[in-house]
């Protein structure tokens, strides 16, 4: 999950990235590969995040039942992928999307907190 601090736009937002994942996807790699539930970063080219106000809907809707899933906040200003901010889907809502491996290490704080 990409979380933003700031006020502006979506388009504009910057500051760390909520990121939903399970226990043992965190703990499997510090090179993060997976891109949502079921599919990896090389089946779709990006990693699937959310900023703050959106890590609830997500995880009711993706991860509801699940007992292993974590949160990690992403700060964005140490990432060394591209993140774009879009809808690939054609609704309304915008998310952030990193396209690249997250190095966890060093980048994410809140690994290990269950939601």
């Amino acid at each position: 999950m990409i979380e933003t601090r700031s006020t502006t736009s979506p388009s504009s937002r910057s500051g760390a990235t909520p990121r939903t994942l399970t226990r043992s996807e965190r703990v499997a790699s510090n090179n993060y590969r997976r891109s949502t539930l079921g599919r990896s970063l090389d089946d779709v080219g990006f990693s699937h995040c959310s900023f703050s106000e959106q890590v609830q809907r997500i995880a009711e809707l993706l991860y509801a039942g699940q007992r292993d899933v974590v949160l990690l906040v992403i700060d964005r200003s140490r990432l060394t992928h591209e993140v774009r901010v879009e809808n690939l889907d054609g609704g309304e809502h915008l998310f952030p999307h990193i396209y690249g491996p997250l190095l966890v290490a060093g980048r994410c704080s809140g690994a290990g907190s269950a939601i």
